[in-house]
């Protein structure tokens, strides 16, 4: 293999044939103006090549640095095909997708009456602050909640991505009630929907089945924990009343089923498999790893700062 000798007018056709192959068809047509109008080394009469004029190549050159640094920034932030991801990386290139922070989402919901009562004003500002410590608790910072009167509460939810933004949604939205059920001897399973008829219906001496025995106003407290094979845990402390109730109960139904509920949804249903004192009460599910972390921390949080006191219905969501 024969190589080229390294002259001036090889070093000149290959500093032309560079440019034109690292610029990118975004440059300003005047960049290549400049460098196209810088004349060619040609031969001489004699047959003896011309000094080049590189000086002028590389004088053109200067005069564009700053309209190419400029370029290249605006390739850099917003990308380009070359490789510095603006475009879809899947088969067939894709359409243009700019790395850009999603804007804020805008959550509004209807209060919704219950019970035969109507939402207050001063429910609904109990509403907004529950919801405010809701997401706070999620680390943002000052979120913003609103009431909108007469009956409606907006939040705005600053730049999540998709899967931050449902979860977000799923606990604003969430009522947060929470029932201890005794169900005998029929399990349940989990996300299965109690009946309203249970649910309506508290445990006294006449009903000691399919009835509430205590809700949430007597959780003291609720962390994330784990039992002893490791598995992720929701444990919660009963205050005096819940307590006592939940041990006395535990005590004479050894081998029965008792259900955790949310907001009428089963979320664990065990075996009561001896007397549990003292309210602590430990919640985990089946699966690998045990409770899911999300819901883990969605269910603390709503057991920290109680139910709202009336539903709410998601109306529109959005930029």
């Amino acid at each position: 293999m024969t190589h080229e000798p390294m002259t001036d007018d090889r070093f000149e056709r290959d500093l032309r044939d560079l440019l034109a192959d690292l610029a990118p068809s975004s440059v300003p047509a005047h960049v290549h103006e400049a460098v196209a109008r810088v004349p060619r080394s040609a031969p001489s009469r004699s047959g003896v090549t011309r000094r080049p004029r590189t000086r002028q190549l590389f004088a053109a050159l200067g005069a564009a640095a700053a309209t190419l640094v400029v370029v290249a920034a605006l390739v850099v932030t917003i990308g380009h095909p070359f490789g510095l991801g603006g475009y879809d990386a899947g088969a067939g290139g894709g359409s243009p997708s700019p790395s850009v922070t999603p804007g804020p989402m805008r959550d509004e919901y209807r209060v919704l009456p219950a019970g035969g009562l109507q939402p207050t004003a001063d429910d609904l500002a109990a509403i907004a602050s529950i919801l405010t410590h809701r997401l706070e608790a999620t680390g943002l910072v000052a979120p913003d909640v609103t009431v909108v009167a007469p009956d409606r509460i907006v939040a705005v939810i600053p730049g999540p991505d998709d899967d931050a933004a449902n979860q977000l949604r799923k606990l604003i939205g969430t009522t947060g009630r929470v029932d201890f059920v005794p169900l005998g001897s029929t399990p349940a399973q989990q996300d299965q929907q109690l009946s309203q008829t249970t649910l309506s219906q508290p445990c006294d001496a006449g009903h000691t089945v399919d009835c509430v025995l205590f809700s949430g106003d007597q959780v003291a407290s609720a962390s994330i924990d784990a039992n002893q094979s490791g598995q992720r845990t929701v444990d919660i402390v009963l205050r005096d009343a819940g307590a006592r109730l939940f041990g006395d109960y535990t005590a004479g139904h050894v081998g029965d089923y008792f259900a955790v509920v949310l907001d009428g949804t089963v979320i664990t249903a065990p075996t009561i498999s001896e007397a549990i004192p003292g309210g602590q009460v430990q919640i985990s599910q089946s699966g690998q790893g045990g409770y899911p972390l999300a819901e883990a921390q969605d269910l603390v949080t709503i057991l920290q700062f109680g139910q709202l006191p009336f539903p709410l219905q998601e109306v529109a969501f959005g930029p």
